[in-house]
């Protein structure tokens, strides 16, 4: 389980959005009742995003950023039952019932429901680097000159690597842009300026994802 809920009375309906080893397309949406199986495929030892979303109709499931499968849901009970991250209280004496065997990162939980384009959005990496994170704060583009200026919170001393992908297919697969990036000497934001990165021959791609990270 990715999410999950202590057991209610009865294990009606509570919160168990996760992966099962039953079907090859994996990905499950559970909610006793409310479930929608099969909604997607996640791969051993790749990083993967997942998101999972009910619009007030239906159930959906996104996986890097994809819609991978939709149904009819509602909303489900045990609202007052507190929600485990990684794990669920079905079938044990504590929290750790059919615990994530794996590693967990960049968990989010929304009041609203997203579309796509924010879903992706979301699904650039954060990592920590000072109060606010290694948080990226500003994004320009110059058309005509095929360049962007990139801002973001940064520690005076440090240097960073850009990188960059056309999609969100695999982080492994980021190309880079630049691998030291100088902090500003002085403050806690840095801006550059870079040319907008090609494909192969030389075509811009219509959207890129950008990965920063402290070296």
């Amino acid at each position: 389980m990715v999410f999950g809920q202590e057991d209610g009375p009865g294990n009606v309906s509570q919160l168990h959005h996760g992966i099962r080893a039953d079907s090859e397309s994996n990905a499950h949406y559970g909610g006793w009742g409310n479930d929608l199986n099969d909604a997607g495929t996640v791969v051993e030892e790749t990083w993967t995003h997942m998101a999972w979303q009910f619009d007030g109709t239906d159930k959906v499931v996104f996986i890097n950023g994809e819609e991978t499968a939709r149904g009819a849901g509602g909303t489900m009970g045990g609202h007052a039952l507190p929600v485990i991250a990684g794990g669920h209280g079905r079938d044990a004496a504590d929290p750790a019932g059919q615990s994530f065997n794996g590693a967990i990162d960049e968990v989010r939980i929304y009041g609203v429901v997203l579309d796509e384009v924010q879903i992706q959005a979301a699904m650039i990496p954060n990592a920590g680097s000072g109060p606010k994170g290694l948080e990226v704060t500003d994004i320009r583009v110059d058309q005509d000159n095929k360049t962007f200026t990139l801002s973001f919170n940064s520690r005076p001393g440090r240097t960073y690597s850009l990188l960059w992908s056309p999609d969100m297919a695999d982080r492994l697969e980021y190309d880079e842009l630049d691998d030291s990036v100088q902090a500003a000497e002085a403050g806690n934001s840095t801006t550059i300026t870079l040319p907008i990165p090609d494909q192969v021959g030389g075509e811009i791609p219509s959207r890129v994802f950008l990965f920063l990270r402290e070296n």
